[in-house]
């Protein structure tokens, strides 16, 4: 009898007890290679006091374990690397992985590949966005890091045509492998109230933009809409400032995933004019409930948008040209549900988690 590959998964982003929806997405692509018969092992070093989990658990019937390793500031990136991968050498019992599987490159790559040069096994590194957007420009040893880490994996994987060309700067080549949602969360809207619904879920943080929507909302005089706003974050403060006692706008805070789609799907419109964004399951996952979405020119969004007419693209934060797009989904429901409805059948066609975990399986086996 074949025996299964078994993947040893790098990843500091994971749930966890303490942060159940952290690293989700790494998660969910764990158990479609899972469904496709990939034994998956993971380690996923998290920096002394700021993840109050257990050291090790199992989630869905995969094994984690959550090593502690000393971070110190961004110009000793590669001292904090290094330290990760001892920490991480320490909790592997036996040597029996066919392949490693990185998600990012600082510090999950390095660890990887630290340990294919000590057990001998090929890594890969899957690029989210933030090792080529926000930490190669730390320093020139990240630089250096990045670069070094990139380059010696058998293969590189990306979500997006933005995140490869960052990639392509370094001289790397990656395949393009963008995440998904799950099959099982397509699902029809449940509106509860009469009035246009407008949606954002997010980490609030300055680069979202949900600035640009408060904005937008000022130069809207319709007064049966309102706004939720799903997330928190750095920025959070600062955005119900801006609000200025607009009845229209909700903050919600966090919500368990679950809760989440059960307001996606009593809303009309998604919204998440981000100017730096990779790729974006938050838009995915808003399509899969029969959403039109709002994304920004430019960014990770527009591969998602190039497969069918399902949102428009607006100009990077420019509170106009959201205002214009809003304005224009707001007043014509049945684009609403043309777009929606596109929007579903670009997500059933092109990003469900069974197809990226196909994808990967095609990529390993090369």
């Amino acid at each position: 009898m074949k025996k299964n590959k078994k993947i040893l998964i790098v990843s500091h982003l994971y749930p966890s007890e303490s942060q159940p929806v952290k690293g989700i997405f790494v998660h969910k692509m764990n158990l479609a290679l899972k469904k496709l018969g990939f034994d998956i092992y993971v380690i996923s070093p998290q920096v002394f006091g700021k993840n109050k989990t257990k050291k090790n658990g199992i989630l869905d019937g995969i094994k984690i374990v959550y090593p502690r390793y000393l971070s110190f500031s961004r110009c000793l990136i590669g001292v904090s690397s290094w330290f990760a991968y001892r920490s991480a050498k320490k909790v592997i019992i036996e040597n029996d992985f066919d392949l490693i599987l990185a998600h990012t490159a600082i510090p999950d790559g390095y660890v990887a590949k630290k340990l294919s040069g000590k057990f001998n096994i090929s890594y890969f590194v899957y690029i989210h966005g933030a090792d080529v957007q926000h930490k190669i420009n730390y320093s020139a040893k990240a630089h250096g890091l990045i670069t070094s880490v990139l380059k010696d994996a058998k293969k590189v994987f990306v979500n997006s045509s933005k995140t490869e060309n960052l990639v392509k700067k370094l001289g790397v080549n990656s395949a393009i492998v963008p995440l998904g949602v799950d099959e099982a969360r397509q699902s029809n809207k449940n509106k509860t109230s009469k009035k246009v619904r407008i949606i954002s879920v997010c980490n609030l943080e300055v680069e979202k933009g949900i600035q640009y929507v408060i904005e937008a909302l000022r130069g809207i005089q319709e007064k049966n809409l309102e706004y939720i706003i799903i997330g928190d974050g750095n920025y959070r403060n600062e955005i119900e400032k801006k609000v200025n006692n607009d009845s229209r706008v909700q903050f919600l805070g966090c919500l368990p995933q679950a809760q989440v789609f059960k307001e996606l799907a009593k809303s009309d419109i998604f919204v998440l004019p981000s100017y730096n964004e990779a790729f974006g399951v938050a838009y995915l996952e808003a399509m899969v409930t029969g959403l039109p979405i709002i994304g920004v020119k430019g960014e990770g969004v527009e591969d998602i948008l190039s497969k069918g007419e399902c949102g428009v693209l607006v100009e990077p934060k420019s509170a106009e040209s959201v205002k214009s797009a809003l304005t224009n989904l707001i007043n014509n429901a049945s684009l609403r549900e043309k777009m929606g409805a596109t929007g579903k059948k670009v997500v059933r066609e092109h990003y469900l988690w069974k197809e990226t975990a196909k994808k990967l399986a095609e990529e390993f086996s090369k």
